[in-house]
């Protein structure tokens, strides 16, 4: 998509296979571990607010990865940050699941935020 979609048309379900605007693919240092985090970013304008999406973990990663990805571009398309991470021990971010706790995962959503 090259320019931003008209408001009155709004979009087709096949913007939502293709990345838009700006996507920004870090990990985030925290605690000798690394937080995997993708930013989408709006293409045409600045963001008018963030979201931030916290990955599921195991199946439930696998199962929701589309959709959350697709709701990501969504979002982006509708002039809205969105932030998809997964939190250490899981997904693409590094360390092993049994190391971490739902207090480490919790201080991983609050570096995210800053």
């Amino acid at each position: 998509m090259t320019e931003a979609p008209d408001s009155k048309k709004g979009f087709t379900q096949k913007d939502l296979f293709y990345p838009v605007g700006n996507i920004l693919y870090e990990f985030l240092d925290l605690n000798g571990e690394q937080i995997y985090f993708i930013c989408h970013e709006p293409a045409h304008h600045l963001a008018r607010a963030t979201v931030i999406i916290a990955r599921p973990f195991g199946h439930e990663r696998t199962c929701a990865y589309l959709t959350l990805t697709r709701w990501a571009r969504f979002l982006a398309i509708s002039g809205i940050r969105a932030v998809a991470f997964d939190y250490r021990g899981c997904g693409e971010s590094s360390g092993s699941f049994e190391d971490f706790t739902f207090k480490d995962w919790e201080e991983d959503f609050r570096s995210i935020i800053g």
